[in-house]
């Protein structure tokens, strides 16, 4: 018991600092996107955001393609053309809302391919930006 938590301190904090890269990554490479938090704070290897003006659920497809697999919202949603709901409590804003992207990863994942992610990311929302698509 000792040992899983150690290891679980561990992960926190390992995930804590991916996640802040992350968050760096993809602001300096998409910069309309809106990172959505609570004020309490959130599971450090869980990172929701909004993409104003773009279909995420094909932004989903084209990260999918590059080997991502994300979500447009929580597992427990269901499919709804509202959005998140706990991003539109949050914040009250209706096209934040359907614009999210969720993200998350294990203690397995390397801080590379959080990198590599976020480069997909970018270079998909390019795309759905070039080819109006959004």
């Amino acid at each position: 018991l000792r040992a899983a938590a150690r290891g679980r301190a561990a992960f926190r904090a390992s995930a804590e600092r991916a996640r802040a890269h992350l968050i760096e990554n993809i602001i300096r490479a998409v910069s309309d996107a809106q990172i959505n938090e609570g004020r309490n704070g959130q599971a450090p290897n869980i990172l929701n955001l909004s993409l104003p003006g773009r279909d995420t659920d094909y932004l989903v497809a084209l990260l999918d393609e590059a080997g991502f697999a994300v979500s447009t919202r929580s597992a427990c949603e269901t499919d709804s053309a509202e959005g998140s709901r706990a991003v539109l409590a949050i914040f009250g804003d209706p096209s934040r809302a359907r614009a999210t992207l969720r993200i998350s990863w294990g203690p397995d994942t390397r801080s590379s391919e959080l990198t590599r992610f976020s480069r997909a990311l970018a270079q998909a929302a390019a795309f759905i930006d070039t080819s109006g698509r959004g």
